[in-house]
């Protein structure tokens, strides 16, 4: 990592990259005065190019992930970088929605329609949240790929309509639905935090990682000692998805108490 950005810690290669490039746009959007836009990034991400952009001093940046409300936004976004005179409105985000409608008594989940698009060999980069209801699943892209899911006609054995637009929204619960998993661990490191999560022992959640079953802020995690920050959002093969709500009285043994979210 550059030196600049040394006071960041414990990024991972793939992270320090993302470092890097935001420093870059950062460096064109003030000589150039060019709006850019990234990719949907999770919450960890984000979390990095505000720290980049806040040591910079730089506030020409907007994040929106295609829809937000009084009481609800999208949770993964895109970045807009942009000079002084280049603030984009959220219109100008390069995001589509695609809605799937299906019958009511198909319990499909967020894991199906995700599966689905990434066998479109869509990157997992271009997916925002996917919102998924009773009979009605909303699922923000990228606008270049939306086309192609468009074209989708079934989810597994389901059969679904697809159509642009976020229509469904208006009649969907948006609270988070979620149950709480809460203990204690040794460290924050994600084979400890996924053996919880998962409720299996550390060396069952150690073959997980290793498996390439264990995804973090969008990216797959093959280091067991890679340690988890509140906020944090990851998924476990088989076991659903999770965020690390909070990490924080130490107990006598010396043991961190947690608060997990498995989102249902």
């Amino acid at each position: 990592m550059s030196e600049e950005l040394s006071f960041l810690h414990d990024l991972s290669y793939e992270e320090e990259l993302f470092a890097a490039n935001i420093s870059d746009r950062i460096l064109k959007a003030e000589n150039a005065g060019y709006c850019r836009y990234t990719m949907f990034v999770g919450e960890r991400r984000a979390q990095i190019a505000l720290s980049v952009m806040r040591s910079k001093r730089f506030s020409g940046y907007k994040f929106f992930g295609g829809y937000k409300s009084d009481d609800f936004e999208c949770r993964r976004k895109m970045l807009a970088v942009f000079g002084e005179y280049g603030e984009p409105d959220t219109e100008d985000f390069p995001i589509r929605a695609v809605t799937y409608r299906y019958r009511p008594c198909y319990k499909l989940t967020h894991r199906d329609f995700l599966g689905a698009l990434m066998s479109l060999d869509i990157k997992r980069e271009c997916v925002g949240d996917i919102i998924v209801g009773e009979g009605a699943c909303v699922a923000f892209l990228a606008s270049q790929t939306a086309d192609g899911a468009l074209l989708i006609s079934k989810i597994g054995n389901v059969g679904v309509t697809a159509q642009e637009g976020a229509s469904a929204l208006e009649d969907m619960d948006l609270s988070e639905r979620f149950d709480i998993i809460s203990g204690t661990v040794s460290s924050l490191r994600l084979d400890c935090i996924a053996a919880l999560a998962a409720g299996t022992a550390r060396g069952k959640a150690q073959q997980l990682i290793s498996g390439k079953c264990v995804v973090c802020e969008g990216n797959t995690v093959t280091s067991d000692s890679f340690k988890l920050s509140e906020g944090d959002s990851f998924s476990i093969k088989g076991h659903g998805r999770f965020m690390l709500a909070q990490a924080g009285q130490i107990t006598r043994k010396n043991r961190i108490y947690v608060k997990i979210k498995k989102f249902k």
